[in-house]
This record gives structure tokens, C-alpha cells and sequence, in this order.
């Protein structure tokens, strides 16, 4: 009985220590969600300006998903602000050229 408990208390301690919240492993601008039962596209930057479409999908996706305010960019995977996705392009290519120059 005793290692019935201490086996038990030894698991609630390892669930807590590395069971942390998701949200906290997602990253900037995105949230944990656990399970969507219709999901809406994910919003990108292809796709933001287009009327919203819902996933013909009855599966649960737990995961991380860009805050409403944001979209995906596909390239490097960042949730960034709809108003930076033309953009974001050229800024990493103009910090990768000149940090290779200089």
C-alpha cells in the first residue's frame, strides 16, 4: 500500500513538473487551443483576405493557433499582424543581405 502511494505522489509530481500548460509552449501571439470540433481555416497571410471558410473536418486538432488578430506565415511559421505579412519578406531578406555583407 505504501508504494501504491508513493508511486501515485511520485506520478502527480512528474505530471505537474512537465505537465506545464500548453500556452506556455506555443509561441509569440499564439494560443493553446485543445480540441476545436469544427475549425476554421487557419488564417495566413495567402489567405487572410478572403471570406472565412470552415474546415471540412470533424477531427479534434489540439494545438497551437495565431491569436484572431494574427495570421500564420507559412515560410517561418511566426503569427505576425496581417499588415506585416507583405513585408516580412523583404525585411528578413534586406537583415540576411546586409548581415552577410557587412
Amino acid at each position: 500500500m505504501r508504494r501504491l502511494l508513493c508511486a501515485s505522489a511520485f506520478y502527480f509530481v512528474v505530471v505537474v513538473i512537465f505537465g506545464a500548460p500548453f500556452n506556455e509552449r506555443c509561441g509569440k501571439n499564439e494560443f493553446y487551443n485543445d480540441c476545436s470540433l469544427h475549425p476554421v481555416c487557419e488564417v495566413t497571410c495567402e489567405n487572410y483576405n478572403e471570406p472565412v471558410i470552415m474546415c471540412a473536418s470533424d477531427e479534434c486538432t489540439p494545438g497551437c493557433k495565431c491569436l484572431l488578430s494574427h495570421a500564420r506565415h507559412k515560410k517561418t511559421g511566426l503569427c505576425i499582424r496581417p499588415s506585416l505579412c507583405s513585408h516580412y519578406y523583404y525585411i528578413k531578406y534586406i537583415t540576411r543581405y546586409f548581415s552577410s555583407r557587412y
